[in-house]
C-alpha cells in the first residue's frame, strides 16, 4: 500500500469471539489495497486518540522517518507511544472475548468492499460503538502515566479524562523520538 493524502482510515467496532480465529482469518487477507490493524477499546477516550496517531504516521511516510514498512504497524506504534513494534503488540495486546476497534486504512480512490473483507474476518461479533468503554486504569499503567502527572493536570481543574488525553497526545507526538 503506497500512503499518500489519499489515504483514509474506517473504524469499525467488534467484540473478539475466538483470537484465534480472528488471527488465523486476518493473515490469509490480501492486504494490498488496505491494511487492518485492532486495537483494544479501552484506549478509546476520545476520537483523537485514533486520529493523531493516523495523521503523524502519514507525515511519517512522507518526510520518509517512518519506523515500520507497514502503514498500520507504524500508526500502532505511534498509538502506543513508542519506537519499538515489539513494545506497542505488547502495550496494545488484543486478547480473547474483549472488545476491540478495527481500523481498515485504505485510499480514498481504491474500489474497497468493506462488507467483502467483514466476511472474510472470523472470530468477530459486531457491535454498538457505546459498548466500546476507555479503561483509566488501564490506560494509566499501560502509558505509564505517574501521580505527579495527573496531578498537575488536577492544578488546572481539568478532568482526568482530558489530563489522560494530553499526556498520551503528548506520548504520540514525542515519545516516538526516543
Amino acid at each position: 500500500m503506497i500512503v499518500t493524502e489519499n489515504l483514509t482510515m474506517k473504524v469499525l467496532y467488534f467484540r473478539i469471539v475466538s483470537l484465534d480465529l480472528f488471527l488465523k482469518s486476518t493473515d490469509k487477507l490480501p492486504q494490498k489495497e488496505f491494511l487492518i490493524q485492532p486495537i483494544p477499546c479501552w484506549i478509546l477516550l476520545d476520537q483523537r486518540v485514533l486520529d493523531i496517531p493516523f495523521y503523524l504516521s502519514i507525515r511519517d511516510f512522507n518526510y520518509g522517518i517512518n519506523k515500520a514498512k507497514k502503514f498500520n504497524l507504524q500508526f500502532l506504534i505511534r498509538l502506543a507511544g513508542t519506537t519499538q513494534i515489539s513494545e506497542a503488540i505488547k502495550r496494545l495486546k488484543i486478547e480473547d472475548k474483549s472488545n476491540i476497534i478495527l481500523i481498515l486504512f485504505y485510499n480514498r480512490d481504491s474500489p474497497i468492499d468493506f462488507k467483502e473483507i467483514i466476511n472474510k474476518i472470523k472470530g468477530l461479533q459486531r457491535i454498538p460503538k457505546e459498548t466500546c468503554k476507555c479503561d483509566i486504569n488501564r490506560i494509566i499503567q499501560k502509558y505509564n502515566i505517574t501521580t505527579k502527572e495527573i496531578e498537575l493536570g488536577k492544578r488546572f481543574n481539568e478532568d482526568i479524562r482530558n489530563i489522560l488525553l494530553k499526556i498520551i497526545i503528548e506520548r504520540m507526538s514525542i515519545g516516538y523520538i526516543y
